[in-house]
């Protein structure tokens, strides 16, 4: 697989006369193995792309796709906005905050997404024709597409001005309301919020902690390819590994691992071996994998424990993205078991597994456990290569 948005593919096809249709080798550089397609001995299959895409097991999360802005919901902050012009005062730091999913279910007796609101307009989406990965796809005020970043484009002065006005406010600070609406502007390539960039590198990396704005600040923020945003998940991976259990750490890794997951390149397997083990093994001792309802999170209750519990089911998924880079990483996952688990079709598997996990059911009883579960046999399915993507988180 591959990171970037487009590969050169080669495609060379080979023909002996008198001898049938031809065979095409294809080879590109994100490719393991150079691809065969043998023309005479294919059959043909009534499987539709969107299928194959469907049911296509896979050995990591794919990639996110893009937040797509809204001028539906941009309308339902731009009084505040006009406002922040007229008076200078900010009545609501996540006036920006405001990202949901781009697509409604087809099923109008589905269960609905936790925590997703619907704002503007309702989308169905269209099992047979569409792409599943469209399913994650997201949208808000502002969206990091770079064919769709602004809600009402021919008012992109406008919005560079806001834009700087707040990078001029915008202090490191808990509850500075300007660096919250910055978080959520995806402005990566914007050079009046360099001066953030460069400030909250500094603070991690001389020791600070990033607190949940800040971590979307950074996973918002900053460019697919800066360096930057790659050390900062080394840290974060290296303080995990170290046995860390803050969980602003825990937060800050799996944000960039999920919307930057080439920042995986820049750190080695063994280190996000480690970080996998580490967050695995202090469970595995009590043979209670991600138990909530055994106590795991004694120092959290309610819905905080709920929350730590989604980092770090979350870590271990997007960890497997260093994959991307290293096939051989966690291929046998130390402390997991070989035995049998249950898929989300209910049909049994032979494959590792942590220890618990099949006596071990978290309750039902709220929709946020009901997605930490989901994910946690999505988690399963990945590691054994043949995940889907069904159960990816998308909030």
């Amino acid at each position: 697989t591959t990171t970037k948005d487009e590969e050169e593919v080669f495609c060379q096809a080979e023909m002996t006369p008198g001898q049938g249709l031809a065979i095409v080798h294809v080879t590109a550089t994100f490719l393991e193995r150079p691809l065969l397609l043998d023309l005479l001995t294919m059959t043909p299959s009534d499987m539709t792309f969107v299928r194959i895409e469907r049911e296509l097991k896979r050995h990591f999360p794919p990639t996110m796709p893009y937040v797509e802005a809204c001028p539906e919901i941009w309308e339902e902050t731009r009084q505040a906005v006009n406002d922040y012009w007229r008076t200078g005062e900010i009545s609501d730091g996540g006036l920006f905050a405001k990202a949901q999913n781009y697509w409604g279910k087809v099923d109008p007796n589905a269960r609905p997404s936790s925590g997703i609101r619907r704002m503007g307009v309702e989308r169905i989406f269209d099992e047979k024709s569409m792409s599943p990965i469209d399913r994650l796809k997201r949208e808000n005020v502002f969206g990091n597409n770079p064919h769709n970043r602004l809600p009402a484009p021919t008012k992109a002065k406008e919005f560079s001005l806001l834009f700087r006005r707040l990078a001029q406010s915008a202090k490191l600070v808990a509850g500075n309301r300007p660096l919250h609406l910055l978080a959520w502007t995806y402005q990566y390539d914007n050079p009046d919020l360099e001066s953030l960039r460069s400030r909250l590198f500094y603070k991690y990396q001389s020791g600070g902690t990033l607190d949940e704005v800040e971590t979307s600040f950074c996973s918002n923020n900053f460019m697919k390819d800066d360096s930057r945003i790659g050390k900062i998940l080394k840290i974060a991976l290296s303080h995990i590994a170290d046995c860390s259990n803050n969980e602003s750490e825990l937060r800050l890794a799996y944000n960039i691992m999920q919307f930057h997951p080439s920042a995986l390149a820049s750190c080695d397997t063994s280190l996000c071996e480690q970080a996998f083990f580490s967050l695995v093994s202090k469970y595995d001792q009590k043979d209670q994998f991600f138990s909530y309802h055994r106590g795991l999170f004694p120092e959290w209750i309610g819905g905080a424990a709920t929350k730590k519990v989604g980092f770090y089911i979350k870590c271990l998924l997007f960890l497997l993205h260093r994959r991307r880079f290293d096939a051989k990483c966690l291929k046998s996952p130390r402390g997991w078991v070989w035995g049998k688990y249950r898929r989300k079709d209910g049909k049994e598997e032979d494959g590792w597994i942590p220890p618990g996990f099949l006596n071990e059911k978290l309750p039902t009883h709220t929709m946020t456990l009901i997605m930490h579960e989901e994910t946690r046999t999505s988690l399963i399915e990945y590691v054994n290569g043949r995940g889907t993507l069904e159960g990816i988180p998308t909030n």
